[in-house]
């Protein structure tokens, strides 16, 4: 745990870095890399990671991407209409 709030401090001073540094875009308009610390380097994540390990405790599940989000809810959405149309006897 020690080690991972280590890397978290090595990940804060690389992320101030590349607030200057790396940057996207063109040289008028730069953009950092990465928004937040989070982005970079997530200790929530590594700790859980580490458990996992060391404990068997399950490890988070990473949020869903949006597309494959929007994707499975359009999906559904569909299948409700196609069931909708059913029941009121129209032609699929």
């Amino acid at each position: 745990m020690q080690k991972s709030e280590q890397r978290q401090n090595l990940a804060l001073q690389a992320f101030f870095n590349q607030m200057v540094q790396a940057t996207t875009g063109s040289d008028k308009n730069p953009k950092p890399k990465y928004k937040n610390l989070d982005d970079m380097y997530n200790l929530d994540d590594e700790k859980a990671n580490i458990r996992h390990a060391f404990e068997g405790l399950p490890v988070k599940k990473k949020k869903a991407d949006i597309n494959e989000l929007t994707a499975s809810r359009w999906d559904e959405w569909k299948k409700i209409q196609k069931e909708r149309r059913e029941r009121n006897g129209r032609k699929v």
